[in-house]
Formats: C-alpha cells, sequence, structure tokens
C-alpha cells in the first residue's frame, strides 16, 4: 500500500470514529430525554381508599431501604397529612415466617414507619408491626390508617403558609395542607405567622390570617339554594368573600361578644379575646352586627366594634385605599422597593402578596409604617401580584389598593 493509500485509509477511520462518537452522544441524549420524560412519580402515585394507601409501585420488604430513599415516603406521608382525622397509621410487614423470625421484616417495617416520621406524620401516631402472613395474602410492605368519625365534609382548605391545623371538637388538632377537607364542626388554627384560606361548600370563601382560630360550626344547603351558615371566631381575624344566595338565607360569623349577619358581601372580623373586641368592616354589601340587644348596620365602607358587654359603636368610614406608584408591572429586582402615596387617616399599612390575584395561592402580609417595602421579602423568583391597606389608630383596616403585578427577577 503506497504512503497515500495510508493516509486515505486513515482519514476515512477517523471520519468513522468521529460518526460513531457523534451517534453515541445523540443516543445518549434521547435515551437520557427519554428516561427524564419517562421518570414516574414517586411511588408511582399515591391514594387512600378505605383505610389503606395505595401506591402505584409494590412496596416490598426487600425493598424497605430503596422505598425511603427514593421519596416514596415522603409522597405517602403528604397524602396521609392532608387528609384530617387520622389518628393513627400502622405499618405491616407482612412476610414467611422466616423474615419474621429473624428480625428482617420488623425491621423493614419500623425503616418505613421511621421515614413517614421523618416526613412530618406524628410520631405517636405511627407504629410498625411484623404480623402473620394472612391466607391468600401477598407478602409485602401494608401501610394502613385510622380516621376518626367526623361529620360531612363542609369546606377545603385550598392554601395555606406556616403552621395549621385542624380537629374535630374535643380532639387533638393535626398539622393539615392544601387539599385537606374539613368537616362541619371542625376548628382551625393559624400558627404566629400562619394564613390559611378555605373553601366552603357553598362557593364562598375565608381567609384566617396569622394566630387564628376559627370552627365551622354548621354548613347547610338546600335544593332550593338556600343555605345556613354558622361561624365561630374565637381569636384572630378573617376576610370573607360571601356568595350570594337566596333571600331567607343566613351567614352568621359570631365571637365571645357579638354576631355579624350577612348578606351577599366582602367583610372582615376580627376578634381580640384579651381586649374582649369585635370589630366588623364591610367592603360591599351588608353586614348586621348585633350585641346587647342592639344592633347597627354596616353598608359597604363601614365599619364598627363591640368592645366587651356594650352594644356596637356607631359606623365610622373606612380608610380609602392607597395610591400605588411602583412597581406597576415589568421584572425588578430584589433591591426594588415597593412604593405607595400616604393615604390620610392610615397609621400603618398592610402589603399583601401572592401568586395570583385572587391572593390565595402562596398569600403573605407584612404590616409597616413607612409608605414602602423591600421587594426583597417576596420568597422566590416569578410573577407575583401586590396591593396595600391603609389602617387607621383604632386598628379599622380600609378599601385596598388596586392590584398590580411585578416579575422578580431570579
Amino acid at each position: 500500500m503506497s504512503a497515500s493509500e495510508r493516509v486515505e485509509v486513515s482519514r476515512r477511520a477517523a471520519g468513522l470514529a468521529a460518526a460513531v462518537i457523534a451517534l453515541a452522544a445523540i443516543c445518549v441524549v434521547v435515551l437520557s430525554g427519554a428516561a427524564l420524560a419517562a421518570e414516574p412519580a414517586p411511588c408511582g402515585g399515591v391514594s387512600l381508599r378505605d383505610g389503606r394507601v395505595v401506591s402505584g409501585v409494590p412496596l416490598t420488604v426487600e425493598r424497605a431501604r430503596e422505598l425511603t430513599l427514593n421519596g416514596c415516603m415522603a409522597s405517602i406521608a403528604s397524602t396521609l397529612l392532608a387528609e384530617p382525622g387520622i389518628t393513627s397509621v400502622t405499618v405491616a410487614a407482612r412476610a414467611e415466617d422466616k423474615a419474621r423470625a429473624d428480625g428482617s421484616a420488623l425491621a423493614a417495617a419500623q425503616q418505613v414507619a421511621n421515614a413517614l416520621v421523618l416526613s412530618g406524620l406524628p410520631e405517636h401516631r405511627v407504629s410498625a408491626v411484623a404480623p402473620l402472613l394472612r391466607a391468600g395474602e401477598a407478602p409485602g410492605l401494608y401501610v394502613t390508617y385510622a380516621v376518626r368519625r367526623r361529620g360531612r365534609t363542609v369546606g377545603t382548605l385550598v392554601s395555606s403558609r406556616g403552621q395549621v391545623s385542624a380537629g374535630a371538637p374535643g380532639a387533638e388538632r393535626a398539622a393539615v395542607a392544601p387539599g385537606a377537607r374539613l368537616a362541619e364542626g371542625d376548628w382551625v388554627e393559624t400558627g404566629a405567622d400562619a394564613v390559611a384560606v378555605i373553601a366552603l361548600e357553598d362557593g364562598s370563601r375565608i381567609r384566617l390570617g396569622a394566630g387564628g382560630e376559627l370552627r365551622l360550626k354548621s354548613v347547610l344547603l338546600s335544593h332550593q339554594g338556600l343555605r345556613r351558615v354558622r361561624l365561630v371566631l374565637t381569636r384572630g381575624r378573617i376576610e370573607s368573600i360571601v356568595r350570594p344566595a337566596g333571600a331567607r338565607s343566613q351567614f352568621e360569623i359570631m365571637s365571645g361578644t357579638a354576631v355579624a349577619g350577612v348578606r351577599g358581601t366582602t367583610f372582615r372580623v376580627a376578634a381580640d379575646p384579651v381586649e374582649v373586641t369585635t370589630r366588623v368592616e364591610t367592603l360591599e354589601g351588608l353586614v348586621g352586627l348585633e350585641a346587647a340587644s342592639a344592633r347597627v348596620d354596616l353598608p359597604g365602607g363601614s365599619g364598627s366594634q363591640v368592645v366587651g358587654d356594650q352594644p356596637p359603636e356607631p359606623p365610622r368610614d373606612l380608610l380609602q385605599p392607597p395610591k400605588v406608584a411602583a412597581p406597576l408591572r415589568g421584572v425588578v429586582s430584589s433591591s426594588k422597593r415597593l412604593e405607595w402615596a400616604p393615604a390620610a387617616g392610615a397609621a400603618l399599612y398592610r402589603v399583601e402578596v401572592a401568586r395570583d390575584a385572587a391572593f390565595v395561592q402562596e398569600y403573605s402580609s407584612v404590616e409597616t409604617r413607612d409608605t414602602e417595602l423591600g421587594v426583597g421579602t417576596v420568597p422566590a423568583a416569578g410573577r407575583w401580584f401586590w396591593r396595600v391597606t391603609a389602617v387607621d389608630a383604632d386598628g379599622f383596616s380600609g378599601f385596598a389598593s388596586k392590584t398590580y403585578a411585578f416579575e422578580l427577577a431570579p
């Protein structure tokens, strides 16, 4: 073979090698993309059915360690936490006699139980056992739960931030997550920096602020469109948007000192058991405030309060909305500040931020005496909606400003 032929052969071989490498790289990318696209959810999806956790993948004693590391137990714990009223969770390792005798079955059940506790389930409610294998039953790990008997569902926790718990009267309250169903008679409680948004079965919506305690005493709906709703606010502040109903319908919020009766409206109620006060602010519609055998009607734009065992105070005008200065739109950095003009009569301002214009998703609020607030208080990058409300020296909140949106840069 001549020198020129050897050069040509080498050139072709190098080209072939490069093509093979490129093809291999393409295969890796395609296979990786397919693997990512086909990557299953932890446990292959989790649901609750008749006291048993159902998963999309087999839960076996041999896979106990793998299940605790791949997010499967975290997915199961999250599903259980969204179901209020669960009194106990049991992890049962049903295995052949050999696995029970050498302790490996119980060890596997305990490992899974520990993973559930680390994922948020209360330790005193989770147990691990290795019972006998039942006739006709396949070996495996079985996660079961017991639920306290509760009334019918009347509401759903649609959004929350911080520690929110719920429970039946006289029962221990357990942490709940968005999606949790709330029964008639349930108490809902928010922590010091928490907020909960509840959607009632009649289409009304309630936001319970930090440090609040609310009972869904009764919610009755008829086929004729009438309703009877009674809520008990023992402490904290709620903002409600009540869906209009029939003329003979009732929507009442009771505190320790007063009763607020509502007819198709947007309003707020605040109860302070220490100061023994109940404050009502009507934004739209009409609210009747009753206490000490007296009543005042509060049309939109007015408020009143009850102190101790006194009758309601005369209505007062609520403060007008502040005028927002910036940002009104666009992309902003974390160094940017939310700014608004001073409002007449304002002692402080409440700034509300959320992922949606209804102020439900990832909702939070901050109070300040200034007319500006750093955007750095927003928890993450992305699109955010915001508004500001003036609060007077007596604690009455006025109308909120127009809602604006901005994009926080990463």
